[in-house]
């Protein structure tokens, strides 16, 4: 752990900022899932494997898998919820203060980690000119890592809604953090 965040998620993130900004379709086109699969059983182990920047869509891919890893997801039950029901029923000038006082109730280490994606991810959508990925289709991609929606017959839409949140945080970002 650095400054709270597991190193694996810092080692990725770095090395993605350093190396993939720029990259068309970064998150949405998938890399090498064995190369995917041998640096997870790296990191696994306790290893820190060494990233190919010619393969920068292997590492992308990597983030999203430990994201999608996390149990419970990053912002687990209730605080998901709890989101859901303020970005719903909320005023817009009462939302961003509702959303604050939830993600502030979070476990320190969500919290922090919930931070640190955010704002890389703001980062990649600062380079959507290049990469393709504004904050609605980081949304997409990162909403089903971010937020665990369990299996149930209204699971597509609370998805949608959590996808749109996870934009509403990303957009938001300088509000709610």
């Amino acid at each position: 752990m650095r400054q709270g965040l597991p190193l694996v998620l810092t080692h990725i993130v770095e090395f993605v900022e350093k190396h993939g900004l720029s990259k068309s379709g970064l998150f949405r086109a998938s890399g090498s899932v064995k190369r995917c699969r041998e640096l997870r059983i790296s990191f696994d182990q306790g290893g820190f494997p060494e990233f190919d920047s010619g393969d920068i869509l292997t590492q992308a891919s990597l983030l999203k898998v430990f994201l999608s890893e996390l149990p419970g997801g990053l912002i687990p039950d209730p605080h998901r919820t709890q989101l859901l029901n303020v970005f719903k029923d909320s005023k817009e000038g009462e939302l961003n203060q509702a959303v604050r006082t939830i993600l502030n109730s979070l476990p320190e280490e969500h919290f922090n980690v919930l931070c640190y994606l955010m704002f890389f991810l703001s980062r990649v959508a600062a380079e959507s000119h290049l990469n393709l990925m504004t904050s609605g289709n980081l949304s997409i991609v990162f909403g089903p890592s971010i937020f665990h929606v369990p299996l149930s017959p209204t699971m597509v839409e609370e998805q949608g809604q959590c996808n749109a949140l996870t934009e509403h945080l990303l957009d938001n970002l300088i509000h709610l953090l």
